[in-house]
């Protein structure tokens, strides 16, 4: 069973007026960021660092990196949870040791909206002009006024060799060297909105590395948004985390695949109690649950890309398929987009052997941005190369709708000769259609030919009413209209039909040829 970690921590002590022990104040400042955030920083405040809590203790210990000294971070909390107020102090901490031990340091935020990282630059620098118990511990170290900066503007700021520049996907960091990166909140329900614009956020992030200096830190803050963002790719770097492994696990740490180190802390804990009732009580969360519906809350409250009420196909469904069957009745199935827009869905197609069990085999999965020639084309190809390998097609698949009705006209006038099934769907979904496919992975009635990396992304991502990327399972949906099952025929064994002369013939030069060291019973093995 889970347990909470212990952790111990002291918060909002009381000032002396005036500071009596300035000493004590600026070493626990300097070394002791759980300290400096709800100690430091919550002087003058009503809200924000004055609602830390055991959490937060836990966390400034994870990312403190004399205590933890692994390089490379990943923080994804709930919403609400005050994970880029944490992330202010940190950075707040970081300039203040830098001023007075007088040490020059570069560091760069980033964060999926630029004007996200505007703000949080300058609420630190605010910070620091302003806080009564910095400028009194650290009067000598630290600037008082905007004019004591060498550079203080909305994008970058530089004070006695100390620099912070931030940056966005649309606006990237414009320097080098960088000793540290902060990634607050890269992903966001708009530039997650589609799998394209999910990459492209993903490959900005990976561009970061170009800027940081040999061993710099790096701290990436995160909401789960889907099963293929940055979060999953630190994770896991095939996309293919169990996120189950996080639920209701608060102040979780572990490193992962891709070697950095992780803490995960939800809005509840293993109770059903809120972590953090601060911020974020049981009244909250319900009404957080009511109004957005349990899959956009299970990805920002409990870690959840998608709700486990809202799975329809599970992965262990999808059983591995070692040999291709030997009584089988093969169909193809195609999926039309008919149009390459970088907007638009792909063509999808797969090829399904039927089993005497019932059980669906699929070999090939693969989708493109085709025209409708083109896909017929593919079609043709993929027809061809089953039958050179002894796999015969028996139909091949397509939608009744405008496109394959276009490819089944101009099939009719081609010389190619194999089966078009024209699939009338009914006034079925698409998401019904798919959802079908779970009777037969519960009954372990499908089985996929390894490396088809495409069926078993959209299969490991789909939940209720997806709309897209789902073009190779909708195939699969399709194989059902086509379902065949074959007559069952036994494997007969192979038996050589040699005349008896020339048998004898045979066993006359294979006494030859062993030069007598094979024995009648062995020679008549052969035969």
């Amino acid at each position: 069973m889970y347990s909470i970690p212990e952790v111990v921590h002291t918060q909002n002590i009381e000032i002396p007026e005036p500071l009596k022990d300035v000493n004590f104040w600026r070493e626990k400042s300097l070394t002791d960021l759980w300290f400096h955030a709800s100690n430091v920083l919550s002087h003058g405040k009503k809200e924000e660092y004055r609602d830390l809590n055991w959490v937060h203790c836990a966390l400034a210990d994870f990312l403190d990196l004399d205590k933890n000294p692994i390089p490379q971070k990943l923080v994804i909390m709930s919403r609400d949870l005050l994970k880029s107020t944490m992330s202010r102090a940190l950075i707040n901490q970081w300039f203040v040791k830098k001023a007075y031990y007088g040490l020059p340091g570069k560091i760069g935020i980033y964060c999926g909206v630029y004007e996200l990282a505007e703000d949080n630059l300058d609420r630190v620098m605010k910070e620091i002009l302003t806080n009564e118990i910095l400028q009194s511990v650290f009067y000598k170290w630290l600037p008082h006024k905007n004019s004591d900066f060498g550079t203080k503007r909305k994008e970058r700021i530089r004070f006695n060799g100390i620099e912070i520049e931030i940056g966005s996907p649309e606006r990237p960091l414009t320097g080098f060297h960088f000793e540290g990166v902060v990634n607050d909140n890269l992903n966001n329900e708009i530039n997650t909105a589609t799998f394209e614009q999910c990459q492209k956020i993903n490959k900005r992030w990976r561009q970061q590395e170009s800027v940081m200096s040999k061993n710099a830190w790096e701290i990436v803050w995160e909401t789960t948004w889907e099963t293929y963002d940055i979060a999953a790719i630190i994770l896991d770097p095939d996309c293919k985390f169990d996120y189950g492994k996080l639920y209701r696990k608060p102040a979780y740490t572990f490193v992962s695949k891709t070697g950095y180190h992780v803490f995960t802390c939800p809005a509840r804990d293993e109770k059903g109690d809120p972590v953090c009732p601060e911020k974020c009580d049981d009244a909250y969360l319900k009404r957080k649950r009511d109004k957005q519906g349990p899959y956009i809350y299970s990805r920002m409250y409990e870690l959840r890309p998608i709700p486990d009420e809202e799975i329809v196909l599970r992965s262990k469904w999808l059983l591995p398929m070692e040999e291709l069957p030997y009584n089988f009745i093969r169909n193809i199935s195609v999926d039309c987009a008919g149009t390459t827009r970088a907007e638009s869905s792909f063509s999808a197609i797969s090829i399904c052997d039927w089993d005497e069990l019932g059980r669906m085999n699929i070999s090939f999965a693969d989708k493109r941005k085709l025209t409708p020639m083109e896909l017929y084309n593919w079609i043709c190809e993929v027809v061809a190369w089953s039958e050179s390998i002894g796999r015969p097609v028996t139909f091949v698949g397509v939608e009744k709708e405008k496109y394959g009705i276009s490819i089944a006209s101009y099939h009719e006038t081609s010389p190619q000769t194999f089966n078009l099934w024209l699939i009338d769907i009914r006034g079925r979904t698409r998401n019904s259609r798919i959802q079908a496919l779970a009777p037969y992975g519960e009954q372990g009635k499908i089985l996929v030919q390894r490396g088809l990396s495409k069926l078993e992304d959209e299969w490991s991502t789909y939940h209720k009413d997806k709309k897209r990327g789902v073009d190779i399972l909708d195939t699969m949906g399709y194989h059902l209209d086509m379902k065949v099952i074959p007559e069952k025929i036994e494997k007969v064994a192979w038996v050589p039909n040699v005349p008896d002369d020339v048998r004898g013939q045979f066993r006359r030069e294979m006494e030859m040829v062993k030069g007598g060291h094979m024995n009648r019973k062995q020679i008549n093995a052969v035969f």
